[in-house]
């Protein structure tokens, strides 16, 4: 199944906090689907604005791909686990007041997103929120878990209650690939900007790639990565790589903005950039 979205406008969202102003759901079975949305726009949601969540099973595909894509103010925050930064009492990721909620949770399956200039703001939970949690029971066999992929270039995500990009792995994955460059991925109101965890005691990702400049999957970098209430930059048991960006000021992040929770993992800040790039031009 193939979705095109085009010239859409959304506006004033009614209902609970399932109202969503796109949902792209597959529920079970082995699907191969793709949703493109582009040169649309999308305000005011009492829940999450757009949601893809992958709950098949056996090489299940679902692709999500924003090109020119404007989403503002979700008006709910339902906060974060009790894991989270700063710690919270959801017990869900669906229906918190995200920009963008992403669910990886069914068993060999792969979930995509594309996101090319397009812009996030005024997110009153997490601009996106990348949730993988695979079943203990029903799986494909013992290398059932599997792929997320995250593409995003020239793009906002700015000024999120929480969580800019929040990849939030409950269980651990085949393989992570995350590529980001070009993109303002600053401000966090109350958390912070830019995550990547696996949550501990659940064992490693087979392979990760997480590239937000300087790393294996060719990112420039050029991303503006700064404000965090708590930190700038994130994470647990993943290597970051994170060289030619832009944190705020020259010189590199500041002494405790950078955190790598995990011995022997690293976040890479090196080789950055001596002024703002054009994608922080906006600030």
């Amino acid at each position: 199944m193939t979705e095109t979205i085009d010239h859409n406008v959304y506006l004033n969202g009614i209902g609970g906090s399932s109202t969503n102003g796109m949902e792209f759901i597959l529920s079970n079975g082995s699907p191969n689907a793709k949703v493109v949305i582009s040169n649309s726009f999308f305000r005011n949601n009492p829940g999450d604005m757009l949601e893809e969540f992958n709950r098949g099973g056996s090489g299940s595909r679902a692709e999500l791909d924003l090109d020119h894509v404007t989403v503002e103010q979700t008006t709910i925050s339902r906060g974060l686990p009790v894991y989270g930064e700063p710690p919270g009492t959801a017990a869900s990721p669906d229906n918190t007041g995200e920009c963008l909620g992403i669910g990886s949770v069914g068993s060999n399956d792969t979930t995509i997103l594309v996101m090319n200039d397009s812009t996030f703001t005024g997110c009153g939970n997490n601009g996106i929120e990348v949730t993988n949690n695979h079943p203990a029971n029903g799986l494909d066999g013992p290398d059932a878990p599997h792929t997320i992929s995250l593409s995003i270039n020239n793009s906002r995500i700015n000024g999120s209650t929480f969580y800019n990009l929040w990849v939030n792995d409950v269980t651990p994955l085949t393989d992570l690939r995350v590529m980001v460059q070009d993109s303002d991925l600053s401000v966090s109101n109350s958390g912070v900007p830019v995550a990547f965890d696996i949550q501990p005691g659940t064992g490693a990702t087979a392979s990760a790639q997480i590239d937000l400049g300087g790393g294996p999957l060719g990112s420039a970098g050029r991303n503006c990565i700064f404000d965090g209430f708590i930190h700038n930059v994130e994470a647990t048991g993943y290597n970051v790589f994170a060289e030619h960006d832009w944190w705020g000021a020259p010189g590199g992040p500041p002494a405790g903005t950078v955190v790598e929770s995990t011995p022997g993992f690293t976040i890479d800040t090196s080789k950055s950039l001596p002024q703002a790039p054009p994608a922080c031009a906006a600030q």
